[in-house]
């Protein structure tokens, strides 16, 4: 089982983001939601999304989208093909960051589960 979060697992460009946006659904928890489209690749890749507006402080942004990159390290080998796009809400930045992770893990939880059913 490969826990790392290579180049590859991640999206890039402004046209994957694209895709992912209009022909993706959304999964949402609390505080955090994922937009989230099949590919062809045959392993998940991740991109993130948060914005100022909802997140102020840089040291906020920078330890979530930490905490999203490690937790999807450990799930990525149960989302086999598919993009996902992490978007924050409002209020995840004053949890503290067992429960951020919390967040995080119940919703690639219930994201596993998902992809499970269809494969």
């Amino acid at each position: 089982m490969d826990h790392t979060f290579p180049v590859s697992r991640r999206l890039k460009t402004p046209a994957e983001f694209k895709r992912v946006w209009s022909e993706g659904k959304r999964l949402s928890g609390q505080h955090i939601a994922v937009a989230n489209c099949k590919n062809t690749l045959g392993y998940a890749r991740l991109g993130l999304s948060l914005s100022k507006k909802q997140i102020r402080r840089a040291v906020d942004r920078n330890r979530i989208k930490r905490v999203a990159r490690e937790t999807f390290r450990h799930i990525q080998s149960q989302l086999n093909g598919i993009d996902l796009i992490v978007i924050a809400y409002k209020g995840i930045d004053t949890l503290p960051p067992k429960e951020q992770h919390q967040c995080f893990e119940a919703l690639w939880k219930r994201l596993a589960d998902i992809c499970s059913k269809y494969s």
